[in-house]
């Protein structure tokens, strides 16, 4: 994923969640070894009637996820063939 961000002009932040609960903390304290990276979109208010995300910030996202996507599905070709 950081590979994919600074190819393809893509701005990343890393951050530690320091408070907080993700579904995503279920998988990594289970210690099974599943790879986990948690990728979300800067906002205000969240959990709010009235949450706000910059239109900016929601079609980037979804752009990096396109293209993380293609390069997975480049990646298992790769794999198949070798």
């Amino acid at each position: 994923m950081a590979t994919l961000t600074s190819s393809d002009g893509f701005m990343i932040l890393f951050h530690l969640l320091r408070r907080g609960y993700t579904d995503g903390d279920k998988i990594h304290f289970s210690n099974q070894g599943v790879p986990m990276v948690l990728v979300s979109i800067p906002l205000r208010y969240m959990h709010m009637p009235a949450e706000v995300a910059d239109e900016k910030d929601v079609e980037g996202f979804d752009e990096f996820i396109k293209q993380y996507q293609k390069g997975l599905a480049l990646e298992r070709v790769a794999i198949d063939v070798m």
